[in-house]
């Protein structure tokens, strides 16, 4: 069973997969593990992959989520 955030997550994710599709992106790996870190989503365009990091907040949220993406989780995700 899910906590509240993981479903949150879960939701958040699956709105950029939709996202991303009405871009023209192919949605290559969803939650790819790569040793300890993990991708959200890997993505396809024009020949070059995206990686993409979902960060979903509850409505009315302070924080941008770009505020939420750490130097530590940039790091995890450039080893992956």
């Amino acid at each position: 069973m899910q906590t509240e955030k993981q479903e949150r997550g879960a939701l958040g994710e699956q709105a950029a997969v939709e996202y991303l599709r009405k871009q023209g992106f192919m949605i290559v790996e969803r939650n790819c593990r790569i040793g300890r870190s993990e991708i959200d989503i890997i993505a396809s365009r024009y020949d070059e992959l995206h990686f993409v990091e979902v960060k979903t907040r509850k409505y009315g949220s302070m924080t941008a989520p770009e505020e939420a993406i750490t130097e530590q989780k940039m790091r995890a995700m450039r080893r992956a």
